[in-house]
Parts: structure tokens; C-alpha cells; sequence
């Protein structure tokens, strides 16, 4: 019995990662080939006024950078409002400048009372018809606003995710992240446009229509990851989200183990807590398009867990001469292979937008080994989110270093 079980759980590690790369390389190449070769958008004569929300949480160090960016967008009418979050550090000190510039406001709270209550204090004071979501180190591109906004042109489309691409290639572990980004994170993302649903928007950089935002009542203070929550609200609310490749922004990345752990671990317990909150619609059959997300994001956190699982059994065995790891060499070496022909894919479509990005192509090599690994301790930490009352307000817990 537990022989049976355990070469179940083998097979299901074993193929799940094929299956799945499969399908984020072909639904990927779709959109490449359906949208963004031979689609080019038609920027519509009115432009919705835009309100651009940075939060900001000890974010000395890097916002300026971020402020002096978002100063020269090139867009007709934006305005700016940056919320300190009872920063303890000179973040204070570092936006003063920006605010002789008319378009720029500041709301400088007391409490660091975290990103999501940040945000809701100024919806209700923000002028603009699309609220534009970014983190303080978030660098957008000068044409960022127009790739934007111009599919609220359409009267259904709730929310836009943009682009993040990482700035910062200071050792192994950011090069690391900017394989993950370049061939994970905007494959998973084409290939959820094909499905017709996004699993988040990206809380780096998003766009919501205002009247969406109030829809759902705003951002919910007890997530631990707003930016999935909302989406999945918005989702069973019946808007569109969507994601424009060509709205390109430059972000920092964890640099430290501790800090990418941290940051991890916050989007791990969040996609579970999501995971628990939202289980309702696996029920529900007018929201059988989001069927497919909750299903994938249900297996992806299983096989995480049993990754980890097989390998430490796997190399238990073998310390003990067991023959049980020999049969397995030819399925991890197929694992290895595929993975690495998934992100030359993702290199492939991300080229356009980042020229250097084969530059690091070398770290993949180390990427499945690493972040799977590093995934099951993560998934195994976020694990007791799952029975955790609700209650308590997830503030602001690390600064940038």
C-alpha cells in the first residue's frame, strides 16, 4: 500500500512539470502569435484620467528612483498621490522634492497600518477614472500609461497587469529572479490570457477601473497578498483582467536569502489563504472560468510539497543503497531538459522587451534544483495560514536593504 502510494506521488512529481510546461509553452507562443505579433493597439483619442497610488514602508533607499521615473511618463493627465506609511526611516525626506511638482500629493500617516489600508484611505480622494497601482521601487517606462490604460476602453475590463521586469543583477539569487520572471511569470501569464482568467494581477504594477475597485469594496486589510485577493473578487464579479506585455517596469528584487524567504513566504501564505477564501467557486457553475486557476493553483502547491517529499525519501534511500533512486534518473534528466526548453521559450518572448535577458540564460541550469527545493520549505512554512482565523491586519514587515 504505501509502495503504491509512494510511485503514485513519484509519477504525479514526475509528469506534472512536463504537462504544465507544455502547456505554458504553447498557450505562450499563442498569444505571442495571436495578440502580440499581429495585434497592435489603436490608443483611443480620449484618455481616461489617471491616478497613480504609491504606498510606501521604510523605502528610502530606492524611491527616489521610482518618483523620478513616474515624474517623466508621457501622458496627457495623471496625478500622483504617494501614501508613507509611518515609515521609520528618511522615505519622508526623499519625496519632499517631488511634491513642488503640482501633479504630485503626499498623505503621510502616523501608523504603519500596512499596503491595503494605505490604499483605500486615498481611492476616495483620487481624481482620476483608473487608478494605477505601484510599488515605491517600481521604475515604469516612459510609454507605461498608455499600454495601460487604453484597454479601459472597453466597458467589462475590471483590472490591467503590467510587466515587471528586474533591475538589479547584483548576484546569483537576483539572476536567479530574473529567469523566474522573464520565463515563468510572463509565460503563466500569457498562457492564463488564453484561459480567460489572470490568477493575480501583479502588485507591483496594475491599473484597476475606480468603479471596479468600489465594486468590490477596495483592497481587504486581513490578506496577506491584496493584489491575488482582488483579483479573484473582481474575477467573480464577472470583470476582465488583463495583461499588456508591452507595459514594461523596472523593479528591485530580494537580494538576500532572508529577504527573498520573507517575501515568499508572504506570497505563499497569501495564494493559500486565497485558496481557502475563495474555495466557494469550485461550487459555483457561473464562475466555472475560474474552474482552471483554482485547479492549477491547487496542484501546483500539492506538487511543491511532494517534490520536496520525493527528493529528501529519494536521497534517504540512496544514502542507504537502495535501487529505488535508479529508475528516476531518466525522468529527472526529462524534467531538467523540459524546464530549461521552457525558459529558453519565455527568453524567446521576452527579448523584445529585454535585450540582455540571455545574458543570464546560464543561471537556468540552476533554477529547478533551486527554487523547487526552495518552494517545498516555503509551501511547508505557509501551510498553517490555512487554519488561522482572519481577523488581524497584515501590515508592512520588512524595509529595503
Amino acid at each position: 500500500m504505501i509502495d503504491t502510494f509512494y510511485h503514485a506521488l513519484v509519477i504525479y512529481v514526475a509528469f506534472y512539470p512536463i504537462v504544465t510546461s507544455l502547456m505554458w509553452a504553447v498557450f505562450s507562443l499563442t498569444y505571442k502569435i495571436r495578440w502580440e505579433e499581429h495585434h497592435h493597439e489603436r490608443f483611443p483619442p480620449h484618455k481616461p484620467s489617471v491616478t497613480i497610488l504609491i504606498p510606501a514602508y521604510n523605502e528610502g533607499k530606492l524611491i527616489e528612483h521610482g518618483l523620478a521615473a513616474v515624474s517623466k511618463l508621457e501622458y496627457p493627465d495623471y496625478e500622483v498621490i504617494i501614501i508613507n506609511d509611518g515609515s521609520r526611516d528618511d522615505t519622508l525626506e526623499q519625496i519632499q522634492p517631488f511634491l513642488k511638482d503640482p501633479r504630485f500629493r503626499l498623505l503621510n500617516k502616523i501608523k504603519n497600518q500596512g499596503k491595503a489600508l494605505a490604499l483605500n484611505d486615498v481611492i476616495a480622494i483620487a481624481n482620476g477614472e483608473i487608478i494605477i497601482i505601484l510599488d515605491a521601487d517600481a521604475e515604469p517606462a516612459s510609454d507605461f500609461l498608455h499600454h495601460m490604460t487604453w484597454h479601459f476602453q472597453h466597458a467589462r475590463v475590471g483590472a490591467v497587469t503590467g510587466h515587471p521586469r528586474v533591475k538589479n543583477t547584483t548576484n546569483f539569487l537576483t539572476r536567479i529572479q530574473i529567469i523566474e520572471f522573464a520565463s515563468i511569470i510572463g509565460l503563466l501569464r500569457r498562457s492564463q490570457r488564453i484561459w480567460g482568467r489572470i490568477v493575480t494581477v501583479s502588485g507591483i504594477a496594475a491599473a484597476f477601473r475606480k468603479e471596479a475597485l468600489y465594486d468590490v469594496r477596495a483592497f481587504r486589510p486581513e490578506m496577506y497578498t491584496e493584489d491575488i485577493d482582488i483579483t479573484w473578487r473582481l474575477e467573480k464579479r464577472h470583470w476582465d483582467i488583463r495583461y499588456e506585455p508591452r507595459a514594461v517596469v523596472w523593479m528591485h528584487v530580494p537580494d538576500t536569502l532572508k529577504d527573498f524567504f520573507r517575501q515568499r513566504l508572504r506570497w505563499g501564505r497569501g495564494l493559500l489563504q486565497v485558496l481557502r477564501v475563495h474555495a466557494d467557486v469550485m461550487g459555483n457553475w457561473h464562475l466555472r472560468r475560474m474552474w482552471p486557476m483554482y485547479v492549477e493553483s491547487c496542484l501546483s502547491t500539492l506538487w511543491n510539497t511532494a517534490y520536496g517529499i520525493v527528493v529528501i525519501i529519494e536521497l534517504v534511500l540512496f544514502r542507504y543503497g537502495s535501487p529505488i533512486f535508479s529508475p528516476y534518473y531518466f525522468w529527472t534528466m526529462l524534467m531538467a531538459t523540459i524546464c530549461l526548453v521552457q525558459l529558453f521559450i519565455g527568453g524567446l518572448l521576452e527579448r523584445k522587451h529585454d535585450r540582455d535577458i540571455f545574458r543570464y540564460f546560464g543561471y537556468a541550469i540552476f533554477y529547478p534544483l533551486f527554487y523547487w527545493m526552495f518552494m517545498f520549505f516555503v509551501t511547508w512554512a505557509a501551510l498553517p495560514v490555512l487554519w488561522r482565523k482572519m481577523h488581524k491586519i497584515v501590515q508592512w514587515s520588512s524595509e529595503r536593504r
